[in-house]
């Protein structure tokens, strides 16, 4: 009797295993049930036009999420998820609801162009919600169309009716900040290094602008521009932002490194100098080979210089042309760390 009961046994736990393991995973990715569903819902669209408008809403939707996630676009970049009620109104309502961008719209016939006008009704209200009120206003249209064109870069029918529709609203200037932003998004820095910093202009919420500080915003891209497209080497970029508002250090672990540890010293004193100073931010960045060094560098300032390490991460980004494995760290001083 026993050699019958212990594979039924064996068979039921298993079962409740997959099925659990099945339950964790759509728990922790409801943009793939969404895209299930989306699959689902075309289906039967052939067969019940009722379920095309169904099916349009969990597509782009999912789309959008899933985008979101695989990006690094998180929480931590655009701070809600899109949700889309079709209506037969001409006109669009826009509304915060669930901690979602609630879009209500007639829709389109193009379904790439449906994606096309979503995004760009979503992105604006949902990246730096809080804080873009104390961003210079035309450096925050520029993040915003960059941030879209990374959601529609799957989609080349909706990214051409995107740029499209968006570059006809670009001045002068837009486009300048366009060319200087754009490099730094390439290297990954746009999100883990620009917007992080925007994101703690929220504390300032609801208060006015200072025009100050909104100058601050756009020379601190500018700073940062400058750094990043600096020759290999060249010493005329300086790493360092002192704002008033902003007020960080970017260590590039690059030229000097070698397979020596030492060759991570004069990076370690320029951060200990910095924070003798006053320094409070500082982001360790690398790309390909050299990650490897910057990770003994944060190692080595969070150990010695009692610096906290708020986030590190590894990623793909473009630099100097190619494809590379990049990296960035932020390690932070409190009151309690400064050294004398």
């Amino acid at each position: 009797m026993s050699e019958l009961i212990t594979p039924i046994v064996s068979a039921i736990t298993g079962s409740a295993l997959t099925a659990l393991v099945l339950i964790g995973y759509l728990i922790k990715n409801p943009e793939k049930v969404e895209k299930w569903g989306a699959i689902v819902y075309k289906c039967f669209s052939y067969v019940n036009k009722k379920y095309e408008k169904n099916y349009m809403t969990a597509d782009i939707q999912s789309t959008i999420n899933i985008k979101k996630k695989n990006s690094g676009l998180g929480e931590n970049v655009l701070s809600y998820d899109v949700k889309i009620k079709w209506t037969d109104e001409e006109s669009v309502d826009i509304d915060l609801k669930e901690k979602k961008v609630l879009i209500m719209m007639k829709p389109l016939k193009n379904e790439s162009k449906n994606l096309a006008h979503i995004v760009s009704l979503y992105v604006p209200k949902s990246l730096l919600p809080k804080s873009r009120r104390y961003i210079n206003q035309n450096l925050m249209k520029s993040i915003d169309y960059i941030i879209g064109k990374t959601l529609l870069e799957d989609n080349s029918a909706a990214l051409e009716y995107y740029s499209e529709s968006e570059s006809k609203y670009h001045d002068n200037e837009i486009k300048t900040l366009l060319e200087e932003v754009e490099p730094i998004h390439e290297h990954g820095r746009l999100t883990r290094i620009v917007i992080n910093e925007f994101q703690r202009l929220s504390g300032l919420y609801p208060s006015e602008p200072d025009p100050a500080l909104l100058s601050e915003t756009y020379q601190f891209v500018k700073t940062l521009s400058k750094f990043e497209s600096a020759p290999q080497g060249s010493t005329e970029a300086q790493p360092t932002f002192h704002g008033n508002y902003i007020n960080i250090s970017v260590i590039p672990v690059g030229k000097g490194v070698t397979i020596d540890a030492e060759g991570i010293i004069p990076h370690f004193k320029f951060i200990e100098k910095e924070v003798k100073q006053g320094g409070k931010l500082f982001y360790i960045v690398a790309a390909g080979n050299l990650c490897v060094f910057a990770k003994s560098l944060k190692e080595k300032t969070c150990r010695e210089l009692n610096l906290n390490l708020v986030s590190e991460d590894n990623y793909w980004g473009k630099f100097r042309g190619k494809k590379r494995k990049m990296y960035c760290a932020l390690c932070i001083v409190t009151d309690s760390d400064k050294i004398e």
